[in-house]
């Protein structure tokens, strides 16, 4: 087998068990790889790329990386940029789903206009807290209902605390509505609010 012209000798799993590094990226155990130039990488579920010489090798995960940065990085480009439900789905203006649906369409993915219809979408996998990652859509429902009226993208913790983009329609202490970024466990939302986050396919 080569990548880019670069020939590969059999990849050692931690089993000692021989398999080619297309089985070894199938099955995304952790391996340590060789190369015929002596290039050595360990490849896991989470590392993303094996480096060959001049090639790289991609795992899954490394599309789905590529997506969420590309998805975070346009929502970041749109910040400063109004709230509306006139022209929800930019530019210059947008609305919560409107800000998350052009992310990941930016990103090649297709995801409904809605909060609602994001929330239950096929495209979507549900995650827990623990389980979270930049990239995931939180999203907000009204205590002791089903009104799923708000979502935002989670971009990670940011001073220590869990934080998201979103075109939201009120800020505390806010004087206009716009893009920004916005503490997710704010007293604002979770004195009114269940929280809970979706991974898009």
């Amino acid at each position: 087998m080569s990548v880019r012209g670069c020939s590969l000798e059999p990849v050692v799993t931690r089993s000692g068990q021989l398999i080619s590094l297309r089985q070894s990226l199938l099955s995304r155990d952790w391996t340590v790889m060789s190369s015929s130039i002596g290039k050595r990488a360990l490849v896991t579920s989470t590392v993303i790329a094996a480096f060959v010489g001049s090639g790289v090798v991609l795992a899954p995960e490394a599309s789905a990386t590529t997506v969420t940065s590309t998805a975070i990085k346009f929502a970041e480009a749109q910040m400063g940029d109004r709230y509306s439900q006139v022209n929800p789905q930019g530019p210059n203006h947008w609305d919560c789903s409107g800000l998350v649906q052009g992310s990941y369409k930016k990103a090649g993915k297709s995801l409904p206009r809605t909060a609602h219809d994001q929330y239950y979408s096929s495209h979507i996998n549900h995650v827990s807290y623990a389980n979270r990652k930049p990239g995931d859509l939180v999203f907000f429902t009204y205590k002791g209902t089903h009104n799923i009226h708000h979502v935002g993208i989670y971009i990670g913790i940011v001073n220590h605390r869990s934080t998201m983009i979103a075109a939201s329609y009120h800020h505390p202490g806010a004087t206009y509505k716009d893009i920004r970024k916005e503490v997710i466990y704010s007293t604002y939302w979770t004195s009114s609010n269940n929280i809970s986050f979706g991974r898009v396919k």
